[in-house]
């Protein structure tokens, strides 16, 4: 019988002869095809079938001096007169420029450099491509500029052009639909089909904004005025050298300024200290941690800032605060994306014009609503927040808290963001990378205590720091301004509101008496260029009006008294004012129109109409004091319980989160900004998805470093604050119960911390807790 298995036996390796045969018959086998191999490839005599590369290139080595010339040479200087004949030239640069001439041309085909024809490629191609519509800015080639080190080190050169012109800079409230004169002669032919002098004529507005923008890559021996002495020689067909920046690779160590010596010290703390508190929170818990270390800890200002639960009462009314305020933090990023850009980073600017007067359109650039909205939410978060822990009476206020608590909340913030900022400049670069450091940060090192002070938008408004931070003094500034109707108010609730509605009336018709007599425009008119900034960036006659806080006064008291109303009127509040549903969509229209009534009420300046000094000093303050009665309507309607499906969205809790970092997105879309757009190589197109794609990638970015740097800067700083807060903001009266209420008065619109300890009577409780529910309402419960 067979056995399908055999018996066991132990494991024997084999023998050595075993894996010589091996050995042996593999080494056969290999021999065998290198021998076939061998034989099969044809010999140096033989015509091969694969192609010859050095054939295929060969009419690149035949090419002549006079193509290469034209294929590689700038167009609009004759180099070699300058490294021949201009003794006004250095004689240093007139070396290297005669270096690169010869190693292209004065050798055979084959021994032609590399570096200096990747230098003269690095120019821009004058005209540029496209230049009939509008696109007069070539950037070059930036990086394989800086890339030549030997045997000459480059400089990478932005030269700005500026077009003829009647006069030098546009007269006060310039159109781009005002027609320029004095361009062609009188004798000049006009015909019906349009010439080329006529079709640049029709468009010549647009050259007291923008320059004919060029980039040269030359020798790092040649010096400013040999460059200078070089370009003057473009003047022979018009253009006229306005400006001229270079920059070169720096082969030295860095060393770090005071600044960024102060910037780099504080991100090693705080990683440390994050470190540490992640790691204390995960070994102690709930339990047992140090307070001080677990204000740093990551994982429990995540979980606080992502919270997303609604007051224990159920009660919620002004949660829609919070949705106004991300789509308002949304629309500044986009106003910002558009207002602060050259038109020079455009192609096709000839066609801006048409596209900034579409009236489709305007919703998308008058942004400038969108602060007023901040404005009116501080205004009456502020009366509300304080008549409630106050409870209306004198002796629980304290002004020193009041004034203190609110300065130590924001400057923490801006500090770190001002310190971070001076990182920026070595971290990136790019042909636009100084001109928008300059620009954010260029004279902080003089200016920047008028930022600790927040009298940025008063002194020196022109070389402001960080040119955003504008509304945080305005902001501080009428938080301080409120300090007299608060008084006023709580001695007596009556002459408080009169007192109120006085500011008002007054910052109204101060206002208007200023533009009145400035001869303002009426707003923002997005045609109208040099109504927002100047060629050097800084801020325009109307954009230094528009910084100071008596424009915003209005707005701010309007909602300062509807938060007065608020406080006098929970138990109402908190039953709901029901209304059906055509009266619901009567309001929402309402409010809708008035929205429309602002956006477009400038719509008659679009196309170049002269301003009306009367209407200008009307229209500004009337606005202003309509959008503040729009959003006065939007949160009634929300807090009534008749905001509809509008309503729900500007209160859904996922919008939590988002609403709690926006004064860090505040802060930080401005690194996004000037990274994104200085660090471009190519021009921004103009064309509304491009635009879409820009702004979107703008608030995305800036939210998530809006995130990094409320997680690490912004969460432990309010968290140290708050054991102060708790004896500085408690009422005496709740100081003799036993119910102990912290407030924690937060930045600039809504950030308040609402913790109860009940020890008291069951009607007490519900009292408070009416009171809290809207409260919860409103804060963003982080941090």
């Amino acid at each position: 019988m067979y056995q399908w298995y055999s018996e066991q036996k132990p494991f024997r390796w084999p023998s050595f002869s075993l894996f010589s045969s091996l050995f042996v018959i593999v080494g056969v086998v290999i021999l065998t095809n290198v021998v076939i191999s061998i034989k099969s490839t044809p010999s140096s005599t033989t015509t091969s079938s694969l192609p010859v590369i050095d054939g295929k290139w060969q009419p690149l080595l035949n090419l002549n001096d006079d193509t290469i010339r034209q294929l590689f040479m700038p167009r609009l200087l004759d180099l070699n007169q300058v490294a021949s004949k201009w003794n006004n030239v250095s004689e240093a640069c007139r070396h290297d420029i005669r270096h690169a001439l010869t190693d292209m041309f004065d050798v055979s085909p084959q021994n032609r450099k590399a570096w200096p024809f990747q230098m003269f490629d690095s120019w821009s191609k004058m005209p540029p491509s496209g230049m009939f519509r509008g696109t007069i800015t070539d950037y070059g080639d930036y990086d394989q500029c800086l890339s030549i080190i030997e045997p000459i080190r480059s400089q990478y050169c932005l030269v700005d052009f500026s077009m003829p012109m009647p006069k030098s800079q546009p007269p006060p409230n310039h159109n781009f639909f005002h027609k320029t004169l004095g361009l062609l002669p009188e004798t000049f032919p006009r015909r019906n089909e349009s010439t080329i002098y006529e079709h640049l004529e029709k468009y010549s507005s647009i050259f007291y904004y923008t320059y004919v923008e060029m980039a040269i890559c030359m020798p790092i021996v040649c010096n400013q005025d040999d460059l200078e002495t070089i370009l003057k020689d473009a003047e022979k067909i018009g253009l006229e050298l306005k400006k001229l920046s270079c920059e070169y690779r720096h082969t030295e160590r860095w060393r770090p300024n005071l600044p960024q010596f102060l910037a780099i010290l504080m991100l090693f703390i705080v990683s440390v200290l994050s470190t540490v508190a992640l790691v204390h929170d995960y070994i102690h818990g709930q339990k047992g941690r140090n307070e001080f270390i677990a204000c740093f800890s990551p994982a429990r200002n995540c979980r606080k800032l992502f919270m997303t639960q609604t007051s224990s009462s159920g009660n919620d009314e002004l949660s829609c605060v919070h949705g106004i305020r991300v789509l308002t933090i949304c629309w500044i990023i986009m106003g910002h994306t558009l207002d602060w850009n050259n038109l020079n980073v455009y192609r096709d600017t000839f066609l801006i014009k048409e596209s900034l007067s579409d009236l489709m359109k305007q919703p998308f650039f008058r942004t400038h609503f969108s602060v007023e909205t901040f404005f009116y939410i501080t205004g009456l978060l502020t009366s509300y927040i304080t008549l409630g822990y106050t409870k209306g009476k004198l002796e629980n206020f304290s002004s020193i808290a009041y004034l203190v608590l609110r300065y130590l909340r924001l400057t923490p913030q801006l500090v770190a963001f001002m310190l971070l900022t001076s990182l920026l400049p070595i971290m990136f670069d790019g042909p636009l990378w100084k001109m928008y450091n300059d620009r954010m940060i260029g004279q902080c090192h003089r200016t920047w205590w008028h930022n600790l002070i927040y009298m940025q938008n008063i002194i020196e408004n022109e070389n402001i720091c960080a040119i955003h931070t504008w509304f945080l003094a305005a902001d501080m500034q009428l938080h301080w301004l409120a300090l007299l109707p608060i008084i006023a108010m709580l001695k007596n609730a009556r002459i408080g509101l009169i007192f109120a509605k006085f500011l008002v009336l007054m910052f109204t018709l101060l206002s208007s008496l200023i533009i009145y007599i400035g001869q303002l425009p009426p707003g923002y008119v997005v045609t109208s260029k040099s109504d927002f900034l100047d060629e050097q960036g800084k801020p325009s006659e109307l954009v230094r009006f528009f910084h100071k806080p008596w424009n915003h006064c209005n707005v701010f008291f309007i909602g300062f008294i509807f938060g007065v109303y608020l406080h006098q009127n929970i138990s109402n509040i908190s039953c709901k004012l029901q209304m059906n549903k055509g009266k619901k969509v009567a309001f929402w229209l309402l409010a809708f129109c008035g929205y429309l009534s602002c956006v477009y009420s400038n719509s008659f300046y679009l196309f170049g109409r002269p301003y009306e000094p009367i209407w200008s000093a009307l229209i500004f303050p009337l606005n202003r004091i309509l959008w503040a009665l729009v959003l006065t309507l939007i949160i009634w309607l929300c807090i009534t319980g008749n905001g509809m499906w509008i309503g729900r969205l500007l209160s859904w809790s996922a919008i939590r989160p988002l609403s709690r970092m926006t004064f860090a997105v505040y802060l930080v879309h401005a690194w996004t900004f000037t990274v994104l757009i200085g660090t471009k190589r190519d021009l921004i197109d103009i064309r509304p998805t491009s635009i879409i794609f820009l702004f979107a990638s703008m608030v995305s970015i800036s939210y998530v470093l809006a995130f990094l740097f409320t997680i690490l800067f912004e969460s432990p700083f309010i968290h140290m604050m708050d054991h102060a807060k708790k004896s500085m903001l408690m009422p005496a009266s709740d100081q003799m119960k036993k119910t102990h209420t912290i407030v924690h008065l937060t930045e600039k619109n809504d950030n308040i911390h609402h913790h109860q300890y009940e020890n008291s009577q069951q009607q007490q409780q519900q009292q408070q807790q009416q009171h809290s529910s809207l409260l919860t309402s409103v804060e963003s419960t982080n941090i």
